[in-house]
């Protein structure tokens, strides 16, 4: 209970802000060439960290061994005083699971199925990095291990070191000067390509940050902080810009191809008058987008949007099933009566302080009393029903059908206009 200037305060139990802390195991049979060129990697950023006064975020490093290798003793990493012989996956991942980290690096992870029930990532050596990137940007620190700069802003980061976003601004530059394509339609590409993709791959790496705190919360038993807040406000914003990122296509589409279309209203791939004058401009653009896999999904989309948008908005919830008994009101409040943390808070709050703590108490306790089925679902109303999806499953699967996509249509439109000037 804090007590600041003799005042006392509230302290929600079972709860963190966030987690600042990453921790890392490491498969002790990874050859030492390949761990030493990421522990280089991960000291560099230490070094930086340093530099910026960010004395409060922490990488841990655990060497799943008994004894640190001579090459890497070096390096600020712990081992483990165990004599198990931790060689298999199932040693590791009990290991992780006890050491509550946030990443498991295997020397492979092809004989792993699935890691969602283990509340952290099982990654190989290509991807560590990236889950380490997306910590960073999660607490606001823009940092590429393949282009490090100190001191970047987010704007110069996303020109110029970002993976996506640095292959987006080399595309740019590519056709900055096409010759069959007027200022407004090259102006039309460079907004979407560095303005709003870019905000996209911000609104992806912040929904990905989200879900680590998740996991970390769920490992360490943190009941009362789901990030449902977080996570709800920046998967309506991803679903938004997914969609206006196509309506953006599209109206590049309507410009470069020369149709004219009107009204502008009907300038989307989802309406048929449009999409039947794009086919006879460019084939290759009309077959991707009547695609019925890409139809089926860009529908989806659509509906989520829509739901974002206009209609009551996306928000993270839990599905639970209805409890088979309940306790009664008595029931419930002597429970509540016996709970250390209560009394010990009666003696130090005022009585509408611990009241309120008390009612989220009881509230928590009712909760309790359902089946969990799951707790990252969202119900949206879709065109003639409402529909549940898990919009935490889906975040890495719709950005990879979108930005792929739209960068594969821009490269049909710089192709098929350079060759017919109408």
């Amino acid at each position: 209970m804090p007590i600041i200037f003799n005042n006392i305060y509230p302290e929600r139990y079972a709860s963190v802000v966030k987690n600042y802390s990453f921790t890392i195991l490491i498969d002790s049979h990874i050859e030492s060439e390949i761990v030493i060129k990421i522990l280089i990697n991960i000291d560099t950023l230490r070094e930086y960290l340093t530099d910026l006064g960010e004395s409060n975020i922490k990488i841990k490093i655990i060497f799943a061994n008994s004894v640190i290798p001579e090459q890497l003793k070096g390096f600020d990493l712990e081992c483990i005083n165990s004599d198990v012989d931790f060689s298999s996956d199932e040693t590791l991942i009990a290991l992780a699971k006890s050491k509550s980290v946030d990443i498991l690096w295997l020397e492979s992870t092809k004989s792993i199925d699935d890691n969602e029930g283990y509340y952290f990532n099982i990654v190989d050596s290509e991807e560590l990095l990236s889950q380490l990137e997306v910590f960073l940007y999660g607490h606001d620190i823009p940092w590429s291990f393949a282009r490090p700069v100190w001191y970047i802003s987010w704007s110069d980061f996303y020109a110029g070191c970002d993976t996506y976003l640095s292959k987006l601004n080399q595309k740019y530059i590519s056709f900055i000067d096409h010759p069959n394509l007027d200022k407004s339609t090259i102006e039309e590409m460079r907004s979407l390509l560095l303005n709003r993709l870019m905000f996209l791959v911000h609104t992806k790496y912040k929904l990905l940050f989200y879900i680590q705190q998740r996991r970390f919360a769920k490992r360490n038993s943190l009941e009362n902080q789901s990030f449902y807040c977080e996570l709800s406000y920046y998967v309506n914003y991803y679903y938004v810009l997914i969609w206006g990122s196509f309506d953006q296509l599209a109206v590049i589409c309507n410009r470069a191809y020369k149709i004219n279309h009107t009204p502008k209203i009907e300038i989307s791939f989802n309406n048929r008058k449009f999409k039947s004058k794009l086919k006879l401009k460019s084939k290759a653009v009309w077959d991707i987008i009547s695609d019925k896999e890409f139809r089926d999904w860009y529908k989806k989309i659509g509906e989520i949007r829509h739901a974002a948008a206009h209609k009551p908005m996306i928000v993270l919830a839990s599905l639970v099933e209805e409890p088979t008994s309940r306790m009664s009101e008595e029931e419930l409040e002597k429970v509540i009566e016996k709970r250390p943390d209560l009394i010990n808070m009666k003696n130090f709050l005022t009585d509408e302080q611990f009241n309120a703590i008390k009612d989220m108490v009881r509230n928590n306790l009712r909760l309790n009393e359902y089946s969990l089925i799951s707790d990252e679902v969202s119900v949206f109303e879709g065109t003639n029903k409402k529909s549940i999806f898990s919009p935490l499953k889906n975040v890495e699967f719709d950005f990879n059908h979108t930005y792929p996509m739209i960068i594969r249509i821009i490269d049909i439109i710089l192709s098929e206009t350079l060759v017919n000037k109408s």
